[in-house]
């Protein structure tokens, strides 16, 4: 019971920084507390400066990225509009195979159709749900 009184004595001087032990400044941590609470909330000026400091690193990434109609964007649209087009012939083949009773050969076409729907579908909602979104919002804007 002793020993445990005893190392509770000691914590309590070593928290308070009473008696010689390298204890925790009270203060110290205080103050340490209140100016991360300070850091916390902005005031104007300093959201100016991190607003500031975001402009510049959007300016800088623009600059980087300002030729869109580089070899790699176009190369990325006509592998898009090439996968359509397939995608496309693929259902045109397998409705043609269908009608002339070539049942194997239409259900083989439907299934590589099947799979080929999910491309597809990420492809089109990559280059045009952007577009759709926008119009979207903007009707339910107009709503309000």
């Amino acid at each position: 019971m002793a020993i445990g009184l005893g190392m509770l004595l000691t914590g309590a001087k070593m928290i308070t920084g009473i008696g010689g032990g390298k204890g925790i400044d009270i203060d110290k941590g205080i103050g340490h507390i209140a100016s991360g609470l300070d850091k916390l909330n902005f005031s104007p000026q300093e959201r100016a400066g991190h607003n500031l400091k975001v402009l510049n690193l959007a300016l800088d990434f623009m600059k980087e990225n300002k030729d869109q109609n580089s070899i790699r964007s176009v190369a990325r649209r006509t592998i898009a509009v090439l996968w359509i087009r397939f995608y496309l012939l693929m259902i045109l083949g397998s409705l043609v195979a269908f009608y002339f009773d070539k049942i194997k050969l239409a259900e083989m076409m439907k299934e590589y159709v099947v799979l080929m729907g999910t491309g597809t579908l990420v492809i089109l909602g990559f280059f045009f749900g952007v577009h759709l979104l926008r119009g979207f919002v903007g009707n339910i804007k107009k709503e309000k």
